[in-house]
């Protein structure tokens, strides 16, 4: 069979897409789509609220001093990956710069701007990644649920949902705290891998700013980062999840054992 016969075959598939043909309309739409799950990704990396403030009642300065060390020595969480949040400001606005620079791919996607396309003949930019076809509609989508479902589980637990490790007002067992104990680290993990698979690969908005060298490897750099990234996030909900569960159990005792014995941690009747 001769290679043209072969490229018409292929051309046939039902997954195949051809090379940016979409219309205007269809292209704006998915540059909004883009953007706005980047947009939503971001949202889910800013704590929604500061961390609060506790306000103890002065009495003397040596029972003030004495009743302080007591209560910071007993009921002060442990939080050690705090100092890890120190990184999301420079990732959620790298993020979002790169999706208004994918759009941009998105919406001109001709080759005769060398600004633009600067490794297109070698390094051609992915165009599964700047129109839409099954493989983008559906990753977008998951990006955008479950970034969502992040968003509402800051929205449920009110003022207890913080960044900073800190002791709640209440245990909040309704809502999606009803079926999954953590809700918000499952779709959070959900929504950074799937957005780093989208947004972070070197052939889609990369390959017009990386140079050549680095691009050569883009295979094996992609992938090391990539597993890196999970491996990294698993380790992080991993050490945050023991720390706030221990936390909860001596906070609230057998209320919060017996919300934990019927409810999954993670995703709901699985684990």
């Amino acid at each position: 069979m001769s290679e043209s016969i072969w490229i018409q075959t292929y051309e046939r598939l039902p997954f195949y897409q051809p090379p940016v043909d979409s219309t205007l309309f269809s292209r704006v739409t998915f540059a909004f789509t883009t953007t706005f799950a980047a947009y939503l990704v971001a949202r889910c990396l800013r704590p929604p609220r500061p961390p609060r403030q506790v306000v103890r009642p002065k009495k003397n300065l040596q029972s003030s001093i004495d009743t302080n060390r007591a209560q910071d020595d007993t009921s002060a969480p442990s939080d050690s990956i705090a100092s890890a949040l120190a990184v999301l400001p420079i990732y959620r606005c790298t993020l979002l710069a790169v999706a208004m620079w994918q759009s941009v791919l998105i919406i001109y996607p001709g080759t005769q701007n060398p600004l633009v396309f600067k490794h297109e003949v070698e390094y051609p930019v992915n165009r599964w990644l700047i129109t839409w076809n099954p493989l983008s509609a559906v990753l977008l989508n998951v990006i955008i649920i479950s970034a969502w479902i992040r968003l509402r589980a800051f929205s449920e637990l009110g003022q207890d949902f913080t960044f900073n490790l800190q002791k709640p007002e209440r245990l909040y067992t309704g809502g999606l705290y009803a079926y999954v104990q953590h809700p918000s680290y499952t779709t959070g993990f959900i929504a950074v891998i799937s957005s780093a698979a989208w947004f972070w690969r070197f052939d889609g908005v990369w390959a017009t700013a990386l140079p050549t060298v680095i691009l050569q490897w883009q295979s094996y750099i992609y992938y090391s980062c990539f597993a890196m990234t999970v491996t990294a996030c698993l380790l992080v909900i991993r050490q945050r999840t023991r720390e706030e569960e221990d936390m909860l159990k001596r906070t609230f005792g057998k209320q919060w054992t017996d919300w934990a014995a019927k409810t999954a941690r993670f995703l709901p009747g699985i684990i």
